[in-house]
């Protein structure tokens, strides 16, 4: 067993992007664990040659849990139980935990994000490390009302500190996991705002190589030379593919800045490789798995208002 771990979560639908990012994972972070949080339930699924440990849902310490399972959404419910994961890996005795999105891909050493969690006990990304002064989207309101740090990537280290912080988020998860703009809630993400004020030792790591995405593409020159990719110099150390397709032209559905082409030829490079390995990691097969906690017994679907 390695001291370090890194996990994400997904449903069964989006096993290509867990295999996608576990592949660079395990190339550039050799010798942490590698975890799945399944929430979904396993099935008939056999994921015994996958190269990561499963961690599925009803394993975790949730309270009243089919409670917990049908108050959410699919996006919900894949966020609300992260700080619960966090808290079972920190149990089994790991001393630094990294979470990625599942539609991250790796593209560089983590040796300098392990030697960090040697200085500090949480490390953070922002979404923004400058202004957006123009009419598309999302604008800087849109950011500010999801939430100023991108939770697609949270680093811990395991110490009383951190361990009362998921303590704390798995309270405010328990019932509070939703997407409510209106009343200032953005799923696990909004809460985290407060975290930089409440904890000492917590590193927002401004490295424009770390969390590459479409929200702050406007600050950052994505580079390619012999195969390697770049960041403002700086080694792309990992992206984000958040509202990623393969077939589409746009870079994410949740924004209109730029299309794959528009966001230079390193970004259209990258996403033309990335659809390769989801489609090589089985993205025919598994995008097509029924979501479990999605649907009555009887087979009707559950509307997000129920």
């Amino acid at each position: 067993m390695s001291n370090t771990c890194i996990f994400t979560i997904v449903s069964r639908n989006y096993l290509h992007y867990a295999r996608t990012l576990m592949a660079g994972v395990e190339q550039f972070a050799p010798g942490a664990d590698r975890f799945v949080g399944l929430c979904d339930e396993k099935g008939e699924f056999d994921f015994s040659k996958e190269n990561f440990d499963l961690l599925q849902i009803r394993e975790l310490a949730i309270p009243e849990i089919d409670k917990f399972i049908f108050r959410y959404t699919i996006l919900e419910l894949n966020t609300a139980i992260k700080p619960y994961i966090i808290s079972t890996l920190f149990k089994r005795g790991y001393e630094k935990v990294i979470y990625f999105d599942p539609d991250i891909r790796i593209y560089h050493s983590l040796n300098g994000m392990l030697d960090l969690l040697d200085q500090h006990q949480m490390l953070l990304t922002p979404h923004l490390t400058g202004r957006l002064d123009d009419d598309n989207h999302p604008g800087e309101l849109n950011i500010l009302v999801s939430g100023t740090y991108n939770l697609g990537y949270i680093g811990l280290r395991n110490t009383p500190d951190m361990k009362h912080f998921v303590q704390w988020w798995e309270q405010k998860l328990y019932t509070d996991c939703v997407v409510d703009i209106e009343h200032g809630l953005f799923v696990d993400q909004k809460w985290v705002d407060l975290v930089p004020g409440m904890y000492e030792g917590v590193c927002i790591n401004r490295d424009p190589g770390w969390n590459t995405a479409y929200w702050n593409l406007k600050h950052r020159k994505v580079e390619e030379g012999d195969g390697i990719y770049t960041v403002n110099g700086e080694p792309l150390v990992f992206f984000h593919f958040s509202g990623f397709s393969g077939e589409a032209n746009t870079l994410s559905v949740h924004q209109n800045r730029y299309s794959k082409k528009s966001a230079g030829a390193a970004v259209a490079s990258l996403c033309k490789e990335y659809a390769q390995e989801l489609e090589d990691n089985g993205l025919a097969q598994t995008r097509l798995l029924a979501y479990h906690y999605g649907h009555f017994a009887d087979g009707t679907r559950i509307p997000d208002l129920a």
